[in-house]
């Protein structure tokens, strides 16, 4: 299990930029974030879905925004649900009523990832006390369990100076409270480690 490759597929614009469905579809477990669909954008994104990590509010299937699709979640069928234990109700009963039966879940801590990380890959960045976002800490929490973990949709630089954020699949922006300054740097330092890789 330890040596099973992992994609960890983004939200940003810059996925629609390449085909890269085929290529994500190889991956032995392909994770994905919150409502980030697959039907219509399956060229650029792929079909295949294991893993799904999810907010505190899309966890119970609220809304962040009026337009979202509330259908979305309970149509979510055979995949791991992950869940911020710090940030989320830390009982599966609750979410057997919000996503399909046959999805599964774990739960993490998004700080607790991210500072195993930091000491154990990069001791000389100190964890900076903020949350951080879901991308980090499944970028985090893959590499801590020793997976080899490949990203795409990370749009890194392009959100560096942004408030909020563009999701390739809804004209909807996310605001933001996310230090991506700092994650940017811990990204781009465990590509340059060849820690991971980008597709």
């Amino acid at each position: 299990m330890k040596n099973q490759k992992v994609c960890i597929v983004g939200n940003g614009t810059s996925i629609l930029n390449q085909n890269k469905g085929k290529s994500i579809d190889k991956f032995d477990i392909v994770v994905r974030f919150n409502r980030s669909p697959i039907e219509g954008y399956e060229k650029y994104v792929g079909t295949k879905t294991t893993h799904r990590f999810v907010n505190r509010i899309v966890s119970k299937n609220g809304r962040e925004d009026s337009n979202e699709d509330i259908n979305f979640i309970p149509s979510l069928k055979n995949q791991i649900i992950i869940l911020d234990g710090e940030n989320n109700i830390n009982n599966v009963s609750f979410y057997k009523n919000v996503f399909h039966q046959s999805c599964k879940y774990k739960f993490i801590n998004r700080n607790k990832e991210v500072k195993k990380l930091l000491s154990q890959n990069l001791p000389h960045i100190k964890f900076n006390g903020k949350n951080p976002t879901g991308g980090l800490a499944m970028i985090s929490h893959f590499i801590n369990e020793q997976y080899n973990v490949t990203i795409c949709g990370f749009d890194l630089e392009d959100n560096l100076n942004k408030k909020i954020i563009p999701h390739f699949y809804e004209k909807k922006r996310v605001k933001t409270s996310h230090d991506y300054k700092y994650e940017i740097k811990i990204i781009n330092e465990l590509i340059n480690k060849k820690i991971i890789k980008k597709l």
